[in-house]
């Protein structure tokens, strides 16, 4: 993200510019369309008991408040796993990782 690894294993990576996901869930709450930046969110763990877990917080609006998920703030971030990854865009199945995500001002 912006020049800085982060290494982990992660559940899910929410890449945003808007504050709600899937037209109800305000996983990035404080996205801002003509910020410039992407919000990002990073679900850290694997399996069942933290998808559980992700979920209800995600639901109860209490996620980023939990010291398993990170929010950070970019401009330009890539993600890359061990080995391809499948990775939906805008909803959507799109490609596999890795993958570069940036802004591009006044699209």
């Amino acid at each position: 993200m912006d020049g800085r690894v982060i290494r982990g294993r992660s559940l899910f990576i929410l890449v945003s510019n808007a504050q709600l996901y899937g037209g109800v869930l305000r996983i990035t709450p404080d996205a801002c369309l003509d910020d410039g930046l992407l919000d990002v969110v990073i679900f850290n763990g694997v399996g069942p008991t933290y998808t559980l877990a992700h979920m209800a917080r995600v639901l109860g609006g209490r996620h980023l408040q939990d010291p398993s998920v990170k929010f950070m703030r970019a401009r330009r971030m890539t993600v890359e796993c061990e080995r391809p990854w499948p990775f939906h865009l805008d909803g959507d199945p799109f490609g596999a990782t890795p993958v570069t995500f940036q802004v591009v001002p006044r699209p």
